[in-house]
């Protein structure tokens, strides 16, 4: 297994991490097949700025890199949203890796919009009662 570190795509042929750095989010990507990507980011950078990296550094062994709008990060049983900043989502800066999810959209469903739930209209409201005789 390979593990990517770093913005500066530094490349660990190991299991052991590099040591986290101090001032930055130290984020480990782990995909649906355990494959891990680690980058280094600074507190205030958007979680669109993230996906617009992996996608410009995608791993080689890996298929294409995906666009950044299929890509989606999870981290505490959230997705995260583009416009989130790492500081945001109380990622541990500096003396920890943090993992996050890392999961690719099928290219088909990228532009359905999930379904609404509507709210219940007066004819589908379940009605009790009581009579007392």
């Amino acid at each position: 297994r390979r593990v990517h570190g770093g913005i500066f795509w530094n490349i660990v042929c190991s299991m052991a991490s590099p040591a986290p750095s101090p001032d930055v989010v130290n984020i480990r990507f782990l995909m649906i097949d355990n494959y891990v990507i680690q980058r280094v980011f600074p507190p205030n950078t958007t979680v669109l700025e993230i996906k617009s990296s992996l996608s410009k550094s995608w791993p080689a062994e890996k298929a294409p890199g995906p666009q950044p709008q299929l890509i989606r990060i999870i981290y505490s049983g959230k997705i995260l949203e583009n416009e989130t900043r790492l500081d945001q989502t109380n990622a541990a800066v500096g003396t920890t890796w943090v993992t996050m999810h890392l999961s690719i959209i099928p290219s088909g469903q990228a532009t359905k919009p999930a379904p609404k739930a509507e709210p219940p209209t007066p004819a589908k409201q379940h009605r009790q009662c009581c009579a007392i005789l």
